[in-house]
């Protein structure tokens, strides 16, 4: 691509540059064959256009390039994620079957708790009734001095 930024500008050499240096006419700056007055502000402005343009289609490249990542980035993880979503459900199912288990083994581990206190201490000065389903007895101890709750 070629930049136009310097489309009216003269390019002198080295020698030329130094000339300028003591050129107080700015006899110099008149270039054979380049454009002045309306001609050259027309070529300057298609070249601001240009340029304007050519920007603008590089933003667009960029910002197009970097949508297809975005899109891309979604895709990959919307397949993690749905893949983390059976594995979450996998996972409640076991725990809920852990809870089952564990409210099954705390019921028998109270049982013999139970049981083991009423051979320490045997049954006296308590009642023995069973709870409201009928699943594992209630054991309450008299309270010095006035009625069981």
């Amino acid at each position: 691509m070629t930049s136009f930024t310097d489309i009216l500008s003269a390019r002198p050499t080295l020698l030329e540059g130094a000339a300028r240096l003591i050129d107080f006419d700015g006899t110099l700056d008149d270039i054979p064959g380049m454009p002045t007055g309306e001609d050259a502000d027309r070529i300057a402005l298609a070249s601001d256009w240009y340029q304007v343009g050519r920007d603008m289609r590089e933003a667009i490249e960029v910002e197009a390039l970097r949508t297809r990542k975005a899109a891309e980035f979604v895709r990959q993880n919307s397949e993690m994620v749905a893949g983390f979503q059976a594995d979450l459900e996998i996972q409640s199912r076991e725990l809920a079957e852990y809870a089952i288990r564990m409210r099954q083994q705390h019921k028998k581990f109270h049982q013999m708790l139970r049981k083991i206190l009423a051979a320490q201490h045997g049954l006296a000065g308590r009642s023995e009734e069973r709870s409201g389903d009928g699943s594992e007895p209630v054991v309450e101890t008299a309270r010095p001095g006035g009625p069981t709750p």
